[in-house]
């Protein structure tokens, strides 16, 4: 599988052990769903393809894990509408491929930026 776009279809539950077996995959799509929990830590190695991730107006909780500065092809990481907490990641800003980086909207980060 390449593509996994699963919008608005109001999918439950937590967010870690989702990205299991998914190491072909280069674009997520699961925005404006209810997933729950921290993203995984290990995502750069569930997910080392990943070129977008769109986590956006889900309930995540948690920091950003610094392994997604691992995920050097990442091009679109949007966390927007999340719960997410932490110091804005540097390893992120190693990722010269990175084009949309998306966190507005969520407290934290308005927090963070002002």
């Amino acid at each position: 599988m390449i593509y996994f776009s699963a919008r608005g279809f109001e999918l439950r539950g937590p967010v870690e052990g989702l990205f299991s077996g998914w190491s072909t995959v280069m674009y997520i799509y699961l925005d404006n769903n209810k997933l729950t929990g921290s993203l995984p830590a290990n995502l750069d190695k569930e997910t080392p393809s990943l070129l977008d991730l769109v986590l956006s107006e889900n309930q995540l909780k948690g920091e950003v894990p610094t392994s997604l500065g691992a995920l050097s092809n990442l091009v679109v990481l949007d966390l927007a509408g999340n719960e997410l907490e932490g110091k804005l990641n540097p390893s992120l800003g190693s990722l010269e491929s990175l084009s949309k980086y998306i966190v507005a909207l969520s407290p934290f980060w308005m927090k963070t930026l002002c």
